[in-house]
């Protein structure tokens, strides 16, 4: 078999063998439109796990804060009242998830969570 050990190769009973790390090849396939990619492995990788997390925190709190400030900002300028504040608050607060959500995919696509 690719990517395993045969017990006499390692010199131990065969049911270690599930406690030894072995690193397998990635396996290269191609996607839905085309593009080659790395298949998952169906490890993961805590290392990119954790830098993924917190930078979607990081950068979660920033944007929501822009969203929120940037809608009381232009309500409160141009006097428009509470109910413009909140509807500004809304819309900038919604294409801020939304970029939020493309910096994540783009985030996974740099630091691959599995594999």
């Amino acid at each position: 078999m690719r990517g395993r050990l045969e017990a006499a190769q390692v010199g131990c009973h065969p049911c270690t063998l599930a406690r030894l790390d072995i690193v397998q090849e990635p396996q290269i396939e191609r996607d839905r439109n085309g593009e080659l990619r790395v298949a998952a492995s169906g490890r993961l990788n805590t290392k990119n796990l954790t830098t993924i997390v917190s930078v979607g925190i990081l950068v979660g709190t920033e944007v929501i804060g822009l969203a929120l400030a940037a809608g009381w900002g232009l309500a409160g300028i141009f006097q428009l009242g509470t109910a413009y504040e909140y509807a500004f608050m809304a819309i900038f607060t919604v294409l801020g998830m939304y970029a939020l959500y493309r910096f994540m995919q783009r985030a996974v696509k740099v630091e691959p969570i599995r594999g």
